[in-house]
């Protein structure tokens, strides 16, 4: 009997995960593998109903190959039809200028607007209305303070805007998150910025059940806000119960990340873990009675679901909720064995309703952490036997972490380029403390309509927060806390993975090829990571990075390099990691001598730096900022000239700039700027890189 013949579904997850990875990097349109897949079910149905082709011999592969390739076009479809881009009556194709649209998620409150996501029903042209499909993301510019007007979105509201709508612009720097990838995975391939007059509130439709959990949520936060709960508290509560994390620190989110505590602020599968595992160890007096599993099950599935719809049914948590139903499933029918299949047939179901979700960071953590506990912790645990009864605990805590670490390293690498070396004990400690929130939390939400009993459970809640925080704050404090600058591909990940495996395939049956295996697959890794050092010893560049209103410029030699750029821009810790430190990290480099353009200085390490010029190898740099005058000033004969901070320039005017400068306009430009300096580059026929139109100017001196 095969090793997988009594997991169907994670047999058929293989190919069906093929299929549609296959199908998101090709983006084919094409109606082969919807008959691809309508051929082989057909055979499959005549083979399984008129005759065994598998009972022959030589045809035994047959039936085999026939599931793998079904599953595998199923996949390929499926993508292809879930994505929008391919609709005919897609919103992008009509050439209209007024649109009716409903909000299908819970907006997102920012500082100076609303982020929406809405489907865009139908559109107005030439006077017609005419049905339209597609998702949009909207920036909805809030109305001035003391305006009575004032319009506040709901989810489920529809309205009529008239703004323009353009489409959204890849990462402009090396190593940056890609956040137009990122939509197009989610089916948003355009935005707009919708001012409040461009916008008419109709009213509100939607899916009743959403919409109804999104005012459940708005009012319990509301009422745990009329306790007294305010500040990171507040934040924490809403995170961690409701999913919603728009007040959330930065600072905090930071220290929570540094501590591999960040799972706790966003509703997954570690919460409905948390109550799953509590309902079990407080229900299971029922396992003795007749019927008492399926009694155990239903009422596990009706609070997890209550939880799902407490946290307005976002689609992380819905996720989760997904997972663990199928093993709850599993559990009612007596299957324990099948935890593999029920985990496997969740995937298949979500895949099924949106296979984009494989793309997604917590989709792949999610049921990676699950697998692993699965698999890794009961091996873990098995390594050291606790008898105390008040360390056993500790060291089951223990255990499921570094299953679930173990199962998710490779994956922390490639997407965070970073390691929380005090994950062990801050999970220790976090993960309890935030199962006693999640269980006060609840409690307190069912006790709405008591106000006083409501107003205890939120005091208690508060303090448990405030001790929750204070933990992460002490741990990422800590000399050595977090270990950054890890930089690894796609293929060193799966490597790592295959690592695992190798090791685990072992275990299981002590057979040593499987350590040669495992050690061949380490070797790979390290070829890789030397080569990779060595070409990043060689390396020498100039990048002048794309960041709105600030200057970033990097000298690059080696392992070193020199940063020009503006205090404010240094010293924001979050602009920096999405627009620059990746790319430090993808190229090894070392912590930045530091030189801020308003305080030039001569250095001499790499490069020099005099006032408003540049020498780097063989290269030189003229800055043009701000404080540049043009009855006083010149350009000079250099290989680049850097415009920066809207520098009060005209370049008709300007002499001594040869047909080899190439001229270079940063983000700290405004854009009318830029685009009078662009015609006056043509006009002179100068050479005219612009990082708002091109992305970062990299120039390679290796």
């Amino acid at each position: 009997m095969s090793l997988f013949s009594s997991f169907p579904f994670v047999r058929i997850l293989f190919p069906f995960l093929a299929g549609i990875i296959l199908a998101i990097y090709i983006h084919v349109d094409s109606p082969v593998w919807l008959a691809a897949v309508l051929l082989c079910f057909i055979f499959i149905l005549a083979e399984t109903f008129f005759f065994n082709i598998s009972s022959v011999f030589r045809l035994r592969y047959l039936s085999g190959a026939l599931y793998v390739l079904g599953f595998f076009s199923l996949g390929t479809f499926l993508v292809q039809h879930n994505n929008q881009r391919y609709y005919v009556d897609h919103f992008s194709k009509t050439r209209c200028n007024c649109y009716y649209a409903e909000i299908s998620e819970a907006p997102i409150e920012k500082k100076s607007s609303y982020k929406l996501v809405v489907q865009v029903k139908q559109a107005k042209c030439n006077g017609n209305w005419k049905p339209v499909k597609g998702k949009l993301l909207c920036y909805v510019k809030k109305n001035e303070p003391g305006i009575p007007e004032a319009y506040f979105p709901q989810q489920g509201d529809c309205f009529i805007f008239s703004s323009r709508i353009s489409e959204i612009e890849s990462a402009k720097n090396p190593g940056q998150f890609d956040y137009k990838q990122y939509l197009y995975y989610h089916n948003i391939y355009q935005q707009t910025f919708i001012k409040p007059h461009e916008l008419q509130f109709v009213k509100r439709e939607g899916n009743w059940l959403r919409n109804f959990a999104f005012d459940l949520r708005k009012k319990l936060i509301r009422s745990f806000k009329n306790c007294g709960l305010r500040g990171n508290e507040l934040a924490v509560a809403s995170a961690l119960l409701f999913g919603v994390t728009d007040n959330l620190d930065p600072a905090l989110m930071r220290s929570y990340a540094g501590t591999g505590a960040l799972h706790v602020l966003s509703v997954s599968g570690l919460h409905v873990a948390i109550l799953y595992g509590f309902l079990q160890l407080v229900l299971s007096f029922l396992k003795s009675r007749k019927n008492g599993n399926v009694m155990l099950g239903i009422i596990i599935l009706i609070f997890i679901w209550f939880y799902a719809l407490l946290t307005g049914l976002t689609p992380s948590v819905l996720r989760s909720s997904t997972m663990f139903t199928f093993i709850v499933i599993g559990q009612i029918i007596s299957r324990q064995s099948s935890v593999y299949n029920s985990l496997a047939a969740s995937a298949f179901v979500l895949l099924c309703y949106d296979p984009f979700l494989i793309m997604e960071v917590g989709f792949q953590l999610s049921y990676l952490a699950v697998t692993g506990i699965i698999v890794l912790y009961p091996i873990i645990n098995r390594q050291l036997t606790v008898n105390l009864r008040y360390l056993k605990p500790v060291w089951d805590i223990t255990s499921v972490s570094l299953a679930a670490q173990i199962a998710t390293l490779p994956l922390g690498f490639l997407y965070f380029h970073q390691f929380p070396n005090y994950f062990v004990f801050s999970n220790l400690l976090v993960i309890p403390l935030s199962g006693f929130i999640l269980y006060a939390g609840i409690i307190a939400s069912f006790c709405y309509l008591l106000p006083f009993v409501q107003f205890m459970l939120v005091c208690f809640l508060e303090w448990l927060i405030y001790l929750l925080n204070s933990i992460v704050d002490f741990i990422e404090k800590l000399p050595y806390a977090l270990l950054e600058g890890i930089s690894i591909t796609i293929l060193e990940s799966c490597l790592l993975y295959l690592v695992i495996l190798a090791w685990l395939v072992w275990y299981k049956t002590s057979k040593p090829v499987y350590i040669k295996w495992m050690l061949g697959f380490a070797v790979v890794i390290c070829i890789f990571q030397v080569i990779e050092a060595f070409y990043q010893q060689k390396q020498e560049k100039i990048i002048v990075y794309h960041v709105a209103g600030h200057i970033a410029v990097d000298f690059i030699r080696g392992n070193e390099h020199v940063f020009l750029t503006d205090s404010s821009f240094y010293n924001d810790p979050d602009k920096l990691l999405f627009n620059v430190r990746h790319n430090w990290d993808d190229m090894n480099l070392n912590q930045p001598e530091v030189v801020y353009h308003t305080a030039y200085r001569k250095l001499n390490s790499i490069t020099r730096i005099n006032k408003n010029l540049a020498f780097f190898g063989n290269k030189s740099v003229q800055i043009i900022d701000s404080s540049y005058n043009y009855k006083t000033d010149s350009l000079l004969k250099t290989d680049f000239i850097l415009l920066t901070q809207n520098a009060k320039i005209n370049l008709e005017k300007s002499k001594n700039v040869g047909p080899k400068t190439i001229l270079i306009a940063d983000g700290s430009n405004k854009f009318y700027k830029i685009e009078k300096w662009q015609m006056q580059a043509k006009a002179k026929n100068l050479k005219f890189y612009s990082t708002s139109a091109n992305g970062a100017f990299i120039v390679n001196l290796e």
